[in-house]
């Protein structure tokens, strides 16, 4: 496999495995980040009441979100990680280190406590 394809995959990789919601992974893949966003335009809307919006993690954790703000907190945190991600793939591509999967060469998952 080539070395630009393994800095792909694992950026992909990265990003499939997400930041952090109260400790618990929480993916920022395009359907994750998509879903997100569709819940924070919903609060907007004024869609969604004071119940919140509750859904499962892909790791199987129970969420309540009670507002836009916890909503919009997870959107910009999964955009600024794939947008981290991003960037140091396009940095590796051009260095092709040996050991693209080590975490010094990527940005750490960013933690977003509600």
């Amino acid at each position: 496999m080539s070395a630009v394809r393994r800095i792909r995959m694992e950026a992909e990789r990265r990003i499939a495995r997400g930041i952090l919601v109260n400790g618990v992974a929480f993916r920022a893949d395009d359907a994750s980040t998509q879903r997100v966003g569709e819940l924070l335009q919903s609060f907007r809307d004024g869609l969604i009441g004071p119940e919140g919006a509750r859904f499962r993690t892909a790791s199987g954790i129970d969420l309540i979100l009670h507002s836009v703000d916890a909503a919009r907190r997870i959107h910009e945190a999964q955009r600024r990680y794939r947008a981290a991600c991003l960037a140091s793939s396009a940095a590796l591509q051009e260095t092709r280190p040996d050991d693209v999967a080590s975490d010094r060469h990527w940005p750490s998952p960013e933690q977003v406590d509600l």
